[in-house]
């Protein structure tokens, strides 16, 4: 939602799972930039995301340091870390 407030288009996971109804959608876009936890978990899923998505489009992942979420990032962080895949 925050990203969606800074004008960053984004879908959001519930926790670290993909649904059939988002891969369906994010199959057709032609890049999708994955951003998750920085836990275990987040990071587990991101390489499994990654992995289904690559077939069919373009990924690119931002990397976040362990057991920072992307809401304990500032808007200013948040910008800082995705302005670059969308200029």
């Amino acid at each position: 939602m925050r990203l969606a407030q800074l004008n960053i288009p984004a879908v959001a996971l519930l926790g670290i799972h993909l649904s059939s109804l988002q891969l369906g959608i994010l199959k057709k876009i032609s890049r999708v930039v994955l951003m998750l936890d920085g836990d275990y978990a987040g990071k587990s899923a991101t390489i499994r995301i990654r992995k289904t998505l690559e077939p069919y489009t373009k990924v690119q992942c931002i990397t976040l340091p362990l057991d920072l979420d992307p809401d304990d990032l500032t808007d200013n962080a948040l910008l800082s870390a995705t302005n670059h895949f969308f200029l």
